[in-house]
């Protein structure tokens, strides 16, 4: 695998916040773990937190509304976009975006679905280079009819706030 090079412009951050893997866990969230690891009370959102919870999100949202849980940012991850992917479609992000690097491959895994990842100097993808990808895929006429079922087509960009 070729070394990226971190363009000079963008700088680390004081804090490292790539993965909820990689910081401690907030006091407010250990007080809550405590709270909730005593007694006893059925698992599989059959418990009171998860119906709280449950309930909390839809007030948020001013309706009722379905919440799924994950237990950590890959499978939230693999979740979000199967809620908007069929098996057959792909996502275009960049060369540096978390879901094509460090997924360890899970959405194309689990989907069934194709990362297009496109490169970019500073990990932002442009209008310009969606151009660029539809205009590239549009040129097989078959598959710009509907015809062809070894292409991926793009249904969905992942655009993110990169850290300046």
């Amino acid at each position: 695998m070729p070394t990226r090079v971190v363009p000079s412009h963008l700088v680390s951050p004081s804090r490292l916040l790539s993965s909820d893997n990689a910081s401690g866990t907030h006091p407010l969230v250990m007080e809550a773990l405590g709270k909730a690891n005593s007694g006893h009370a059925l698992a599989y959102g059959n418990d009171p937190f998860t119906r709280e919870a449950e309930a909390a999100f839809s007030e948020l949202f001013g309706k009722e509304v379905v919440t799924r849980f994950a237990f950590g940012g890959t499978g939230a991850n693999v979740m979000a976009l199967a809620n908007m992917l069929r098996p057959a479609e792909a996502v275009v992000c960049t060369s540096w975006s978390h879901i094509a690097v460090d997924e360890a491959g899970a959405p194309e895994r689990f989907l069934g679905a194709k990362l297009i990842d496109l490169p970019s100097p500073d990990a932002k993808l442009r209008p310009s280079d969606l151009h660029s990808c539809i205009t590239f895929l549009a040129a097989n006429i078959m598959c710009n009819l509907g015809l062809c079922q070894s292409r991926r087509r793009p249904n969905w960009a992942r655009c993110t706030q990169h850290r300046k």
